[in-house]
């Protein structure tokens, strides 16, 4: 039986439907070279993953929502563009297929550093890695290197998929399901600035 107070968590920041609809065009077009075993996200759930909470009790979720309403209290709107497309951990390994940011992305680094020290007062793990800005496309089930997905990378280096203003984050409920994830609005934080 499902415990019903544990739920998978994450922070994000979510595109304007224009771009999570020019990023699923993208995607249409890379199934067309791409012809591996890729598990592809759909439309509406392209985000901006700041913090991965995992299973978290609904209790933590209180005090995760003051701190990050905190945070975004006194945080500035920015605008990020979206564009270029590449793999983690590197194109001989590929695991996951994404989109890079550009624009104020030292903005976007400094509020999810903020973020990460506020999480780790409240008994988060930091992250092992650097924090890179990114859009999640597709994972591959098997790591390999794949010509053409090396061959596109050059290619869409500079290809633009619109830019947005950062005026809030989303806090996730990531339910996975047979068909796959499905991700639940649980709380807004409006921007301050």
């Amino acid at each position: 039986m499902k415990n019903e107070s544990l739920i998978r968590a994450f922070l994000a920041i979510e595109p304007p439907e224009e771009i999570q609809r020019a990023l699923s065009i993208f995607e249409e077009q890379l199934k067309k070279t791409l012809k591996y075993s890729i598990t592809w996200v759909r439309k509406e759930n392209i985000h901006l993953t700041l913090k991965f909470f995992g299973t978290v009790h609904r209790d933590t979720l209180k005090s995760l929502s003051t701190s990050i309403r905190t945070v975004c209290t006194a945080s500035p709107t920015f605008i990020i563009s979206v564009e270029g497309l590449g793999a983690f951990p590197d194109l001989k390994r590929p695991r996951v297929l994404w989109v890079g940011t550009s624009g104020d992305v030292d903005t976007l680094k400094n509020l999810q550093s903020k973020l990460e020290h506020v999480f780790q007062s409240l008994g988060f793990k930091n992250e092992e890695r650097d924090f890179r800005g990114h859009l999640t496309l597709g994972r591959l089930k098997k790591p390999q290197p794949i010509p053409e997905l090396m061959e596109l990378v050059k290619t869409q280096k500079h290809a633009r998929f619109g830019e947005f203003k950062v005026d809030k984050l989303i806090l996730f409920q990531s339910n996975l399901t047979p068909s796959g994830a499905v991700y639940t609005k649980l709380d807004s934080f409006p921007f301050g600035g």
